[in-house]
């Protein structure tokens, strides 16, 4: 051990000093091409992985948005997508609290459930509406073309 370089082979350790070539640590035995890295290396550090968008937000937001346009162009038959966004919207929801930040889209899931929701609340009313009108006819014939007043006995 010295403060300088003796000669060839010597080398500087971390602590300043020079060391002879017998103090030297024997160089570990290089590795094949294309092997895996020794134990405890990894092949990088690992880099940001960007949250996902929940595939079922996505569908609860598309169910619930086909309910509403569906749903009031056939007075209430498309709101049967409504069904399908409220199961979607709340798994989802589900999913991307419980994915603690791996996942996204829970303004998705939400938007699919409140869509979904209007469009269930668009079919009770179709519905109700149907059996209002229903009620209240006075025509002579139903629906099958039966005189309602023979059946009354008229």
């Amino acid at each position: 051990m010295s403060d300088y370089s003796q000669g060839p082979g010597w080398w500087q350790a971390s602590d300043g000093k020079w060391y002879p070539p017998q103090q030297a640590a024997p160089a570990a035995p290089a590795a094949p091409w294309g092997a895996a890295p020794p134990a405890g290396m990894a092949y990088g550090t690992p880099g940001y992985q960007a949250p996902t968008t929940n595939g079922m937000a996505i569908a609860a937001l598309v169910c619930g948005v086909s309910c509403l346009g569906v749903g009031f162009i056939t007075c209430g038959i498309g709101a049967v997508a409504a069904i399908p966004a409220v199961i979607l919207g709340h798994m989802a929801r589900r999913q991307i609290r419980e994915s603690n930040g791996a996942q996204q889209g829970e303004g998705m899931a939400l938007a699919g459930l409140i869509t979904g929701y209007i469009g269930l609340g668009i079919l009770a009313l179709v519905i109700v509406l149907f059996i209002i009108g229903a009620a209240s006819d006075t025509s002579t014939t139903n629906d099958f073309g039966l005189q309602l007043n023979a059946l009354a006995g008229r």
